[in-house]
């Protein structure tokens, strides 16, 4: 028995898309004959979480869940059903756990990847970053009416670090490109604050996310607390190409591919 992801009305989180409806079209920035340089992985991640609670209360008029990027889509056979799925991919679940239980709970989130920066010839910066997480805090929850509904999926992680449930995870694989006012090398930035409270010169170009987790439904999806089940999601964002096409046809939300998927180990 499962739930799969429809396409009908695609969205990421929904301050995202009322953000890029507002930015103008802009000509895709020429490379510059400068050197590309690569950094560590850790450089990057040294930058996520920077966005304080009050920040996300002023910015989306509500508390938030996580301090890092999280993903929604539709799910069948109810058009008016949207699950949302968080995937610690940046490890920050993973410290907040450990602080919360004093550290008699832990997490092995590891890390691999690679990040690319390039001179623009306008002198900013464009940085490709490609990050695949072993190992995320993961779980999903009923984002029905625009609000953080029951816990479908896994354990948060408040409930995590508490001790009241188990942690469910998954491994993930980030891909994103985005500009930048700075030279290559200098201090990185949190993607977050890029994607919602972007800067004078920073944009972000696209973003690509897929993971896949393993883990326990709760009693508020329907299949019986503790049923071993299934998270998958797949986002492809394409902000850059849909802000050149005026956010027009499979661009009009700049995400032309996504889903969420929900399935009962063994079904």
């Amino acid at each position: 028995m499962h739930a799969k992801a429809t396409t009908g009305r695609r969205c990421w989180i929904v301050v995202l898309g009322i953000v890029l409806a507002l930015v103008p079209m802009v000509p895709e920035p020429a490379i510059a004959a400068g050197r590309a340089i690569h950094r560590p992985a850790s450089d990057w991640l040294a930058a996520q979480g920077s966005m304080t609670a009050a920040q996300w209360e002023a910015l989306l008029g509500m508390p938030f869940l996580t301090n890092y990027l999280i993903w929604t889509g539709r799910t069948g056979p109810h058009e008016d059903v949207t699950l949302l799925m968080a995937v610690d991919y940046a490890g920050l679940d993973a410290e907040a756990v450990a602080d919360e239980s004093g550290g008699a709970v832990t997490i092995p989130t590891s890390f691999t990847g690679t990040v690319i920066e390039r001179p623009l010839a306008d002198g900013r910066t464009e940085v490709h970053v490609k990050l695949h997480t072993k190992n995320a805090l993961a779980y999903v929850l009923d984002y029905t009416g625009q609000t953080f509904g029951a816990t479908l999926f896994g354990a948060t992680p408040s409930e995590v670090g508490a001790q009241e449930a188990d942690p469910s995870l998954g491994d993930s694989l980030l891909e994103l490109v985005y500009i930048v006012p700075r030279e290559p090398g200098e201090p990185m930035e949190d993607l977050v604050q890029v994607a919602f409270l972007a800067e004078e010169g920073q944009e972000l170009v696209r973003v690509s996310f897929f993971a896949s987790a393993s883990g326990a439904f709760r009693e508020a999806s329907g299949l019986g607390e503790g049923t071993l089940g299934r998270a998958s999601a797949q986002q492809t964002g394409l902000i850059g190409a849909a802000i050149r096409n005026g956010f027009q046809g499979a661009l009009a939300d700049a995400f032309p591919a996504e889903w969420i998927n929900l399935q009962v180990i063994g079904h």
